[in-house]
């Protein structure tokens, strides 16, 4: 039988700090770390194992935290994916107070679901309590691996409840446009670069093609971003947020600029707040790189660089099916 307890989400929050400072010691590559599973929400039943998702750029990065992660005792799990791992730490059967770690490459499916379903929980105490009444009537009846298939259907059936919640708690219309050309100007910060005639003619020219077809405008803080919003959007008022801000990509070891994971965990944070535009229509004026990112992160595919041009825009719309 599948031994299933009320857990302690205080105490399990303090070990999975813990955790996570002992990781940065180990971890050689950049990463993003998250409580997941039943203990990192409150008030859960659940087998009382620490489930921790480690999220990393590529293929090279997740073998390389995996090697990082059994050189300092965890084992790895029998199934093996090009774009996630699953480690233990114990080779048998886990029990209570183990640690299971998930490694997925951020933005691949798997690794989304795992922060969908956590978001979701949290945000709905009452599917939370549901859930947690449901996994502990399953332990009383079923053998472990019964209660794993039954208890993996379900969960499934959580994430696709979870991405229509969100989806319908999301704006209607999602526009993201890049500034248009700026001047170069060696003795102006980058940030106060202004627009070339050329990129005001480029803003002129989506003006026109939007037609104020816009509830909210959201800015970068970059002059270049802030005249091509008020061109844009024919002096409508817009929101300035720092983080639209080009930071340029780098080595945090080595020059102090920020790492992709980086640019990636502040716009991840962006986006969720999109949900406070609930059916409106958002245009979002910021640089190429980032531009870049949020198409990434929206249509989930694998995060990589790409040139984007002057006055670029693309359009999602929220059909909520």
């Amino acid at each position: 039988m599948v031994k299933i307890v009320r857990q302690n989400y205080r105490c399990n929050h303090i070990i999975f700090n813990k955790i996570k400072n002992e990781l940065k010691k180990i971890i050689h590559v950049d990463y993003i770390i998250n409580h997941v599973g039943s203990t990192a929400i409150p008030n859960m039943s659940g087998k009382n194992i620490i489930d921790i998702l480690i999220g990393v750029l590529n293929q090279d990065d997740l073998m390389a935290t995996c090697h990082d992660l059994t050189s300092n005792g965890y084992y790895l799990g029998r199934e093996k994916r090009k774009k996630y791992q699953f480690l233990a730490s114990r080779n048998e059967e886990t029990l209570p107070g183990d640690i299971h770690i998930h490694v997925a490459v951020i933005n691949t499916k798997i690794y989304n679901d795992f922060l969908l379903l956590k978001n979701y929980l949290l945000n709905n105490s009452f599917v939370a309590n549901n859930y947690s009444n449901y996994k502990l009537e399953l332990a009383k009846k079923l053998n472990r691996k019964d209660y794993r298939r039954i208890k993996s259907n379900y969960v499934n059936n959580l994430i696709i409840d979870a991405r229509k919640y969100y989806l319908n708690n999301y704006p209607s219309k999602i526009i993201l446009l890049r500034h248009g050309k700026n001047i170069i100007d060696s003795k102006l910060n980058n940030n106060q670069l202004p627009l070339s005639d050329k990129g005001k003619m480029e803003a002129y020219k989506i003006k026109n093609k939007l037609n104020n077809n816009f509830d909210v405008i959201i800015s970068s803080p970059s002059l270049r971003a802030k005249e091509t919003a008020k061109i844009v959007g024919n002096n409508h008022d817009y929101i300035i947020d720092n983080r639209l801000l080009e930071k340029g990509y780098g080595n945090k070891k080595q020059d102090g600029k920020e790492t992709t994971i980086d640019s990636y965990n502040r716009l991840i944070s962006f986006l969720d707040d999109l949900k406070k535009y609930k059916n409106k229509r958002v245009l979002i004026v910021t640089h190429g790189s980032l531009l870049n990112l949020a198409r990434n992160i929206i249509e989930e595919r694998n995060i990589k660089r790409n040139h984007i041009g002057n006055c670029y825009m693309i359009e999602y719309i929220n059909n909520k099916e």
